[in-house]
């Protein structure tokens, strides 16, 4: 019993040297080796975040170890809490502060997507990942995006995606685990549309996640090891190349229906944007797209098309890639008979 209240009498003490601004640093550095050290539950620890987001505000401004006590005490669901309530006082501090308290501010994120499963980014949270992208937590929370899009409403999500895209073309050495979550999500959706599960959200994600890896595999050759993902964008390709040819009440008319025909259009050129980086000197991918029975399909693509007019030089760029020191394909296209 006299520890408890000689720890309580502790936090009580430090709390009243906080409020008083005395030595607020060092104060906060000993809170947060108690949080990391002790039980974040603490009815004291949620009193002193609570104060930090209304009468004490001033006390976070150029304090990143006071986030890092916020951070470490959001391990605790009621302390998380909190911090979830005052997100409109966060976001006063993402735009313009260093990395360490980005990186602190973002792992309360990261455990409000752990506590909560509905919880949901603000626009301004995301902009502060986007310009944080390559610090510890603002990327772990882009994963806890990708990896859970049910907590981030698909519409979000395919936007995000798309910033995401262009950050990465001026930042090519993105984290390979968020490349991951995005191959994932990208597989998923996939076989969601392959299996004729046309959801509004599936083809979101599916035409998002196809143009980010379109732009990113030129910097990231390891997504040439996985061979699932190749797999997935062949019959991706096959079965748009058979609903427009063969099928056309399959899934492509049923796109046509819901108004995403300009995305599933540009969504092929990307496709096959996609599969020249994952052949790009690579011998034994060359041949799985040439045994799948891709490579007449990228050919057919290759004359002019009023509604996608990239889509032939993306193919005979492919093609180009499918031939490089392949002479199973060079001579399988040289024994065709193009038909005009």
């Amino acid at each position: 019993m006299s520890t408890c209240l000689e720890d309580e009498k502790k936090w009580e003490t430090l709390f009243e040297k906080i409020q008083h601004n005395e030595d607020v640093v060092d104060n906060f550095r000993t809170l947060r080796n108690w949080c990391s050290e002790r039980d974040s539950n603490r009815i004291e620890c949620q009193v002193i975040v609570s104060h930090c987001f209304t009468e004490g505000t001033h006390l976070l401004q150029n304090n990143f170890v006071a986030w890092q006590f916020i951070a470490n005490a959001t391990v605790s669901t009621c302390n998380c809490q909190v911090f979830r309530n005052y997100l409109e006082v966060v976001e006063d501090f993402v735009q313009h502060s260093d990395e360490k308290t980005i990186n602190a501010i973002y792992m309360c994120v990261h455990n409000c997507f752990k506590h909560f499963n509905d919880f949901e980014m603000s626009d301004k949270l995301i902009s502060g990942i986007i310009d944080n992208i390559h610090v510890e937590f603002p990327l772990i929370v882009a994963e806890d995006i990708v990896k859970a899009p049910g907590k981030f409403h698909g519409s979000k999500l395919e936007e995000f995606l798309q910033i995401i895209t262009n950050h990465c073309i001026v930042h090519p050495l993105i984290s390979t685990q968020f490349m991951d979550h995005v191959v994932q999500v990208f597989k998923t959706n996939v076989d969601d549309v392959l299996k004729s599960k046309i959801q509004t959200e599936s083809i979101a994600l599916t035409q998002s996640a196809t143009e980010f890896l379109a732009n990113v595999a030129p910097h990231h050759p390891q997504l040439q090891n996985d061979k699932s993902l190749l797999t997935s964008v062949i019959y991706l390709l096959k079965m748009m190349e058979e609903s427009e040819c063969c099928q056309p009440k399959r899934s492509m008319e049923d796109l046509k229906k819901m108004g995403e025909q300009d995305g599933v259009v540009n969504m092929k050129c990307d496709i096959v944007k996609l599969i020249t980086s994952l052949c790009d000197k690579n011998f034994s991918n060359q041949n799985l797209v040439h045994e799948c029975g891709l490579v007449p399909v990228i050919l057919d693509n290759m004359r002019y098309d009023a509604r996608n007019p990239f889509i032939r030089e993306a193919c005979i760029r492919c093609v180009q890639v499918l031939c490089e020191n392949n002479q199973s394909v060079q001579q399988f296209i040289s024994q065709l008979t193009v038909l005009s």
